[in-house]
């Protein structure tokens, strides 16, 4: 579809999305763009962006103008031949605007003085910068067609105060209903783009939302999640038991409703009739269909691109450089043609052609084309940022600057400075935490401790352990990156001519990559050990030798002397040697040198805060044509994010719920399940299975004597129930209503 963009927000934390299309139904919405006027004191770092799915050319000149009188921006989609979508509308809103959050606001929502302002300090408070997963939820309130009136001609100080005092009172004059489980939703975009926002699946009206937020919910996993997820009943101001996808999805609205956060929906005429209302059954199957394949096998829409990263050409798709969690900061992707990589044409030529912004690599060395490319975006300084896998478990980089040692992210100017003692006792963390774990970048043998592995292996008591960690031979560090010692044949020579003369006071212990099935031919004096998980080795080693392995950065945590064969990109004088013949080996073992460990905490502390990203890995074995071994990374899920040019963005794995069900925000639920468990009866305000959106039915009193009574105490008086309340933080409340 076409896209027309007018003066997109710069500049701002913070979007608010406002979807619509003119009809001669709703000729009202043009004028309703005015309601965000009604928040006389809007912050700076907020703006507007009206997304017009698809109204006929003569409608859509009237919104344009009316954006450019309330200076706020406007884009069209060419879309009048498809069904008017609010989920077309999000994205598109969320693919163009340049800020860190969005706001789904639609047309009829009535702000006050001082909303826009509450909504960032909930950002704040809510910790959504520490988690991207995180979002808000703001509720409803209903008005009449008399209440909506009343609204504009009270005083603007007081609205907010006024009419949640009647929806409090359930005055029915002015109040319509009350909602808390919504649309009005604020997310990070980063996170709504990775997910893919709304399914593009939905057209006309309804759920949308709830199939973009049932799916948001899971993956926080915020609330602890109820018993019959998927069932379809009850409502979300009606449901009392915690059952179902509505119970936790209403605590998100509660939230900012206790707070007395709230949007006032203006009254507007319902259609009942029409295309657009047509969709409703079709989209209830829809949603229903999706919940399942979701909680089934994670299924979700595809990845949305922001707009505002340019264009990418990507060279090679992987977990490294098209996980879901990267696929957004890529902007529009570009695939390399037959004729760039068969070398008929040059990268730069491709790169003026398509107007790329950056070229993406996995491993720059694969092949020979490849290697040619790399050479030319640097030659021609074509911006490019390759995407690896780290050294430390569970670790890759996105690198902008090269290829490991090729780079300039591991000099001694990058890392070598002073470190906060915030950052010194986080590294200390991280690396005890490293030594303690079973972690490893590849799969391992059990581990058991350093003394079983000293008895497996033979070694005695006193004697020190060289330990020698094998490399693949045709990797790219062993065969690119080599010193004045030569290649890797060279270096496994050195270990034979080692073990000939090594002082009588060490032995020489061996491990072959995990993904090797052949040894090397060695001198009886090395000791094999294959099946002893690598962090055992560390542990009983005195030394280390290698060629220029990533075992070498998880020996300088260990504070282990070691030694370099090739050329390494975490090589520096104060954390190992480089070495290139037997008698440089031998001398150093003479008087091993332990690596500083205050460069040890500052390059640690660069590889955690400046360079490498973390996440869970999900891995497979492959078998290559020529018979050799694999791991293939398969997906990342991130929880860590470091981007070339964009802040860190951090993400959450809540392994269990993060808000338990001792919060007061489950009284009702509480309540409910202490009074069945009482045999009090419970009567349920239905849930019509026709509803997709915010509908609500009063739920019926409860059906005992006491119970009864508090019950009609919270509908009648909440202020007075919330003071009288014995459990403190509820009693903390009674000044909100």
């Amino acid at each position: 579809m076409r896209v027309l963009v007018s003066k997109i927000p710069a500049h701002k934390r913070l979007t608010c999305i406002i979807p619509m299309r003119l009809s001669t139904e709703r000729e009202d919405a043009i004028e309703r763009l005015e309601f965000i006027r009604l928040d006389t004191d809007v912050p700076p770092e907020v703006g507007f962006l009206v997304i017009d799915d698809g109204s006929l050319q003569e409608q859509a000149e009237p919104i344009r103008k009316k954006c450019a009188e309330l200076q706020i921006g406007y884009i069209r989609i060419e879309s009048s031949l498809r069904e008017f979508s609010v989920g077309r509308c999000r994205n598109y809103g969320a693919m163009y605007a340049t800020s860190t959050y969005v706001f789904m606001q639609d047309v009829d929502l009535m702000p006050y003085p001082g909303f826009y302002r509450a909504l960032l300090d909930e950002v704040d408070i809510q910790g959504l910068d520490q988690d991207v997963k995180k979002f808000l939820m703001v509720p409803y309130v209903f008005l009449t067609q008399e209440g909506t009136r009343a609204f504009h001609i009270t005083e603007p100080s007081k609205r907010a105060r006024k009419f949640l005092h009647m929806a409090w009172l359930n005055d029915k004059d002015t109040i319509e209903k009350v909602s808390s489980g919504t649309s009005a939703n604020l997310y990070n975009r980063h996170w709504y783009l990775t997910r893919g926002g709304n399914s593009r699946d939905f057209e006309g009206w309804g759920y949308e939302d709830l199939e973009c937020n049932t799916r948001m919910i899971r993956h926080l996993n915020f609330f602890p999640t109820p018993k019959d997820w998927q069932t379809q009943k009850y409502n979300f101001s009606s449901i009392l038991e915690y059952a179902t996808w509505k119970a936790p999805y209403r605590l998100f609205g509660d939230m900012l409703l206790y707070k007395g956060v709230v949007l006032f929906h203006a009254w507007h005429p319902v259609s009942k009739g029409g295309t657009y209302m047509e969709r409703g059954d079709y989209n209830r199957r829809l949603f229903e269909r999706k919940m399942k394949e979701f909680v089934d096998s994670r299924s979700e829409p595809d990845a949305l691109p922001d707009m505002s990263r340019g264009r990418t050409l990507l060279l090679r798709r992987n977990a490294f450089t098209f996980a879901r969690d990267v696929q957004p900061l890529l902007g529009t992707v570009i695939d390399p043609d037959s004729q760039l990589l068969s070398g008929e044409r040059d990268l730069a030529s491709f790169v003026l052609e398509h107007q790329i912004e950056r070229v993406v690599f996995h491993n720059p060395y694969l092949d020979d084309r490849m290697l040619e490319l790399y050479h030319e975006a640097r030659t021609a300084g074509i911006p490019y940022i390759i995407c690896e896998r780290g050294a430390l478990p569970n670790s890759c980089f996105f690198d902008p600057t090269g290829f490991l040692v090729d780079g300039d992210m591991y000099t001694w100017a990058k890392w070598g400075g002073s470190i906060t003692e915030d950052e010194r006792a986080r590294t200390i963390s991280y690396i005890r935490s490293l030594q303690n774990s079973d972690d490893a970048l590849e799969a391992q043998a059990q581990r058991r401790g350093g003394d079983w592995a000293r008895r497996k292996l033979g070694i005695r008591k006193g004697e020190k352990i060289l330990f020698v960690p094998f490399q693949r031979p045709g990797d790219t560090v062993t065969r690119f990156f080599v010193g004045a010692l030569g290649g890797y044949t060279e270096f496994v020579d050195l270990v034979r001519d080692v073990s000939r003369s090594i002082p009588p006071s060490w032995r020489i212990v061996v491990k072959r990559h995990p993904l090797e099935e052949l040894d090397f031919d060695l001198d009886e004096r090395c000791v094999y050990a294959n099946d002893v998980h690598i962090k055992d080795l560390l542990d009983i080693s005195a030394a280390v030798l290698t060629f220029n392995s990533g075992v070498g950065v998880l020996a300088m945590a260990w504070g282990l002397p070691t030694m370099l064969a090739g050329k390494a990109f975490y090589q520096h004088d104060t954390l190992n040697a480089v070495v290139s013949s037997r008698e440089a080996v031998i001398q150093f073992l003479r008087a091993p040198k332990v690596p500083e460990q205050e460069d040890v905490l500052r390059f640690y502390n660069h590889l955690l805060t400046k360079i490498y990203s973390f996440g869970s890995f999900a891995t497979k074995a492959v078998k290559l044509p020529d018979g050799s071994n694999m791991t293939a990374t398969t997906d990342i899920a991130f929880t860590q994010l470091r981007w070339p040019g964009s802040a860190p963005i951090e993400f959450s794995d809540n392994k269990t719920a993060a808000i338990s069900w001792n919060s007061f925000l489950f009284d009702r639920y509480r309540y409910a399940a202490a009074a069945s468990s009482a045999g009090t009866v419970l009567r349920e305000g239905a849930a019509s299975s026709q509803s997709g959106k915010e509908s609500v039915v009063a739920s019926a009193p409860l059906q005992t004597g006491r119970a009864k009574k508090k019950w009609n105490k919270l509908l009648n008086n909440p202020r007075a129930f919330f003071a009288d309340s014995r459990f403190k933080p509820l009693k903390s409340l009674a000044h909100v209503f």
